[in-house]
Order: C-alpha cells, then structure tokens, then sequence
C-alpha cells in the first residue's frame, strides 16, 4: 500500500516537471546565456546593401543613437533612422528587417536610389540631413509674440526665459553631434614666422588617401601622419613682409603699397576630434585615361586607436616644448659664457648635457635646469583617456570600381555602457559570429571608432 505522502510528493515532483517543460516549449531558452548575442538582418530590397552596411555601422555607434533618441521636433528621418537601428539591435537571432519605409524617406529627402550607390555617399547624406533639420528647428528663436504682452511682467520673463532655454537645448543638440569634428588649417611664413590666423573647418567623416606606391605595410597611422603633415604653399601673401617693405618705400617717397607674396609653411590639425570617428579609405582613384580604377592595398587599422598625435593639442605641446628648449639655449649662453676679442666663447660653470626633444646636447648650467627639463617632457608626453577610441564597425567592399558588394564587421550590442568583445560578420540577412583577428585582415572602405 503506497504511503500518501509520498505520493502527494511524487505527484509534486510531476507537475513541476511538466511545468519546466512547458515553459521551455513554450518561451525557449535563454539565449543571452552561453551564446554570443547577434543582431538582426536587413532584407535586401535591390541593390541596397550600401544603405544596408551604413545601418549595421550606425547601430554599433551607441553615442549617435542616444543623440537620435533626444532629439526634439518632430524629425521623419531621424525617427524612421532611429526604429530601425533599435529594431537590429534588438535581441532577435532569426529576425529579418526591411529597410523600406527609411529608404522611402529618403527618397523624400531627394536622395536617388537605383543601381550601384557608395555607401560613403550615404552617410554624408544622411549626416547632411540630420543637420539641415536641426538647423532649421532651432534657427527660428521668437521671443516677442503679442499676447506675451498682456501678461504680467514676472510672467513675460518666464515666458520669455522658458522659451530661449528650450530654443538653446536644441541649439546644443545639434552642435552636439557625435560624428562632427573640426579642422585647424595653420599657416606660417617660413621668412618672418608670422602666423595667419587660425581657420577651422568642420567633417563627418575623415577621408584619408591611399598611396599609390608604398614600400611595406601602410598604417592607418601613417595616414593620419601624412594627412596631419606640414607642408609649403607657394605665393601666400604676407602682411608683416608687406609692411615692412611698404614703410620703406614710404620713406623713400614711393606711393605704391607692395604685395609681398613668399612661401608659407601649411599643417592641418584636428582641433576637436568627435565622440565618434568615421575614417574613410578613399580607394578610388583614376587612369590617365579617365577611367575609375579601385585601389586594393592593404591598409593595418587597430582595434585601439590614439588619436593625441595628429590633434591640435599636441601641435601646441611640441610649439610649447619648442619655446621652452629656446629659452634654455638663450638663457644658458647669456649666463655661461664670457665674450672675448676673437668671438671665441669659453664656458664660465660646469655645464651638464641634456637631449630632450628635438635639441640635442645643449648646455644646461645646473642639474636644476636638467631636472625641469626632465619634467616639461614627462608633460608632453602625458596622454589623456580621451584620446582613446575604440573600433566599433568595419565597413568592407568587395568587387571593383563599378560594381560589388557591401560588408559590415561590427560588435556585437553589449550590456549596459560596456562595449561588447564579440564581433560580428553582416551581409543583408546573414549574420555570424566573426573573430577579430578575421575583422583586422580585412581591405577596409570605411572605419567607426567611438571615444572610449
């Protein structure tokens, strides 16, 4: 005879497992658990893996959608733009989107669809547009309307206050956008050493060119190197060159003010680098004849990229450093050295030697002036994090000048603020797990790196 207890807990034991079950059949299992999470497709709707590869890449650029979900007004293309990036990142393996309704607001927006497009045309595009529309939202700033004037003071202030405050946010929003940077365009007479005044000019995008010809692997480094340079610009008009040929034709009673036209020493700076980076690889170049030909070098990006020295920051560091090793030289042999008949210079102290920088084994009169100098180049070559980012999408294409086909090597959406370690391989609808080592091999178009 069977004891009811036990059977009141063998039954017990048969519902819960019945219910496991069910649960499983019914909710599945828990894919956040032991599995990389992956993101969803996108439908290819005819030749539309350009916009399908800028998608993936601005999905993995979380600053730009945080900056899409706080925008005010009621903007079509940001919304439609910022659905769909929700909707790839969403937690769904199997899931397919389509691109459509944001392909026809962009049609509305006068964008051409049909046949081959570039995807680096797209993205300044839609960049372009985000803009425009900011713009237009906040360049209508009214204060005085005429019912305000019925009110009572303390409320027209309010009023008023309330209304220039909400007009400055949206001023803010769109200054803030991730993807804009600014340039810093420095000119120097290589004759007088003035300086022009500063231009700054703003991007979206870095567009770095490939040598034709190099010896060994090209950097992205080397790039920004060779993009960030110094050069010389011939037939620059120099103001202080002028004046001082001017005042002496002044003097010697001639009328006309001369035009003075020398070389200048050009660099150009990043004045402000943006909270996410596009680089873009310009692999398009042209024959002699006119045809378009692709470039198919190699060029070694990292997944960690510092960008302290090519900014407008280091420039005024190594100027700094450049000013102070002067003033040591000038210092050191005013205080050191005594001038006889001859101009022979003979050393008044001991003298100890320092090389810091790019001056070489210049006389120091004590260890004190040693150990400064010690300490301006431990300045120097501080780095800050901020100048750290971190490669979040990969854009990749394959094929020739006039046809191919578009592939996005991206992270995978991490938890939280943490960027997630996983990669990912995306071509329309497929989707698979990609190692980074796979993701760096690649002849990357276009590159998105946020500021880590």
């Amino acid at each position: 005879m069977i004891n009811h207890e036990k059977l009141a807990f063998l039954t017990g034991l048969a519902t819960l497992a019945v219910s496991a079950v069910a649960a499983y059949i019914f909710c599945g299992p828990d894919e956040t658990k032991g599995k990389r999470r992956k993101v969803a497709g996108l439908e290819n709707l005819g030749n539309t893996c350009y916009l399908n590869t800028i998608i993936q890449s601005l999905a993995a650029c979380r600053p730009f959608i945080r900056w899409l979900d706080h925008l005010e007004g009621n903007q079509k293309l940001a919304f439609m733009l910022l659905k769909l990036l929700k909707a790839v990142n969403a937690n769904e393996i199997t899931a397919t989107n389509s691109p459509q309704k944001l392909l026809d607001v962009l049609h509305e927006s006068n964008w051409w669809y049909g046949g081959q497009q570039d995807a680096h045309e797209l993205f300044q595009f839609i960049i372009s547009e985000l803009d425009s529309n900011q713009q237009h939202l906040a360049s209508h700033i009214s204060l005085f309307q005429p019912s305000l004037l019925y009110l009572e003071k303390e409320a027209l202030v309010h009023n008023m206050k309330s209304k220039f405050e909400l007009q400055l946010m949206k001023v803010s929003a769109s200054v803030e956008q991730p993807f804009h940077g600014s340039l810093a365009n420095h000119l120097t007479c290589t004759l007088c050493k003035t300086k022009k005044p500063i231009s700054l000019t703003t991007f979206d995008t870095l567009s770095l060119p490939i040598p034709t010809q190099s010896w060994g692997t090209i950097t992205l480094e080397d790039l920004l190197r060779t993009f960030t340079q110094s050069e010389l610009v011939q037939d620059v008009t120099c103001l202080k060159c002028s004046g001082k040929l001017g005042r002496t034709r002044i003097r010697e009673n001639q009328d006309n003010w001369p035009d003075v036209r020398k070389i200048f020493k050009k660099q150009m700076t990043i004045s402000k680098v943006p909270q996410c980076l596009c680089i873009h690889l310009q692999r398009m170049s042209w024959q002699a004849n006119g045809a378009p030909i692709r470039k198919d070098e190699y060029v070694q990006y990292p997944e960690h990229l510092n960008m302290q020295a090519f900014s407008e920051t280091n420039l005024l560091k190594k100027r700094k450093r450049m000013k102070v090793n002067d003033n040591i030289i000038n210092k050191t042999i005013k205080k050191s050295t005594v001038r006889f008949i001859g101009s022979t210079m003979l050393p008044r102290h001991r003298v100890h030697y320092c090389s810091i920088g790019s001056v070489p084994n210049h006389h120091i009169e004590d260890k004190q002036q040693l150990s400064n100098c010690a300490i301006n180049k431990t300045e120097i070559c501080r780095s800050t994090s901020s100048d750290s980012f971190k490669l979040m999408a990969a854009i990749v294409h394959v094929g020739d000048a006039y046809s191919g086909h578009f592939l996005t090597y991206r992270r995978s959406p991490g938890i939280g603020e943490e960027a997630s370690k996983d990669w990912l391989c995306i071509s329309d609808r497929s989707v698979r797990s990609a190692r980074s080592s796979e993701m760096l091999s690649q002849k990357a178009y276009m590159l998105y790196y946020e500021r880590q």
